[in-house]
């Protein structure tokens, strides 16, 4: 039996004979209508008209589609041998590391202490040096590691942090120098604390503003080099009670410290911090593979900024990097957690940071 297909466009309504009448409602939607007119030749093929299941019309779930795989591809990447950090060591003083079993190398960063900063306007301790090295090591030997100390108030040079294998420098960074001090709680300027450097330590600031002739200048401590330490700073004036600073030496900052003419000698002990003085005096130079000198001053009137030390890395260290201090500001400053940095106006520098890893 033949079927007709009556297409019902809006409130069309058409008679047709000879059979079943299947109704059909065409959307007007762009997908549908295509703008060619339908005719009951184009509908009626002779065969059932077949109603597209097309997602635009059928909007049932479909139950029966594949799950989705939302799992996270496997990482088939190599795994990155990063170093496991063993020690993080921040309070001063002496420590002793054992290689482990299978090591063959020790990476180790290390932070020299910050110099402590004299009472004169802007007189603040120099920050301390950054070093990193790979260190070759043999499993089971044991290495010494020194921690910086920071230099206390009024001008105390920083300290340097060091590992030793048998007394034997390997790496060392260095600290910064102390900033100077007048008798007059302050009203000097100038005489910041040079940094610890690499190669050579920063040259403390020169004092900048003089006081009637009595203490027209007084001229910071130079760095230490890798060859030998910062030479002192000399003051210039009326006043008696002038002082040359003290040079710096292998390991240790120059003095400048003294009062009635002593000039005192002795600057800080091998690697500490020391050798600053408040009430005319401080300045001290930081600690390092050689020390930063200590500056010029005139007790009671005024005083140069301590040059800072400088720094040593092994020959046979690999990986080695080096960042040298800025004033106050420490080398690589972002990582050192705070370490290192130079003491503010009378105040104490921070004290220095290694970190050993595996």
């Amino acid at each position: 039996m033949r079927r007709c297909v009556l297409v019902a466009l809006l409130a069309l309504s058409t008679a047709c004979t000879g059979g079943d009448i299947v109704l059909i409602q065409v959307s007007d939607d762009p997908v549908l209508d295509t703008g060619t007119p339908l005719t009951e030749d184009t509908l009626d093929t002779g065969t059932e008209a077949v109603v597209d299941d097309d997602p635009v019309l059928d909007t049932e779930e479909d139950d029966t589609a594949e799950p989705v795989d939302t799992e996270e591809p496997e990482d088939t990447a190599a795994p990155v041998d990063m170093p496991v950090v063993a020690e993080d060591l921040t309070v001063p003083g002496e420590y002793t590391v054992t290689v482990p079993t299978g090591e063959s190398r020790m990476t180790v960063a290390l932070w020299g202490g910050g110099g402590g900063g004299g009472n004169q306007q802007g007189a603040t301790g120099g920050g301390g040096a950054y070093v990193s090295v790979q260190i070759p090591v043999t499993p089971g030997e044991v290495l010494d590691v020194w921690v910086a100390e920071g230099g206390g108030a009024y001008g105390d040079g920083g300290g340097a942090s060091y590992v030793l294998r048998g007394g034997t420098p390997l790496v060392v960074a260095a600290g910064g120098g102390g900033g100077g001090s007048d008798g007059c709680s302050g009203c000097k300027d100038g005489g910041m604390g040079g940094a610890g450097g690499i190669v050579h330590g920063q040259t403390g600031q020169d004092l900048l503003t003089g006081f009637s002739g009595y203490c027209e200048s007084a001229t910071g401590g130079q760095g230490g080099s890798a060859v030998a330490g910062g030479v002192g700073g000399v003051p210039n004036g009326t006043a008696d009670y002038q002082c040359v600073g003290q040079s710096g030496a292998a390991n240790a900052g120059g003095a400048a410290k003294g009062n009635w003419g002593s000039c005192a000698v002795g600057g800080a002990e091998t690697w500490h911090s020391g050798g600053g003085q408040g009430n005319g005096g401080g300045g001290a130079g930081g600690a390092g593979y050689y020390g930063g000198g200590g500056a010029g001053f005139i007790w009671t009137y005024c005083s140069g900024g301590g040059g800072g030390g400088s720094s040593y890395s092994d020959a046979a260290n690999t990986g080695t990097v080096l960042d040298a201090g800025n004033w106050r500001d420490q080398g690589s400053s972002a990582t050192s957690g705070g370490a290192g940095y130079g003491g503010d106006r009378i105040a104490a520098g921070a004290d220095g940071r290694v970190i050993v890893s595996w």
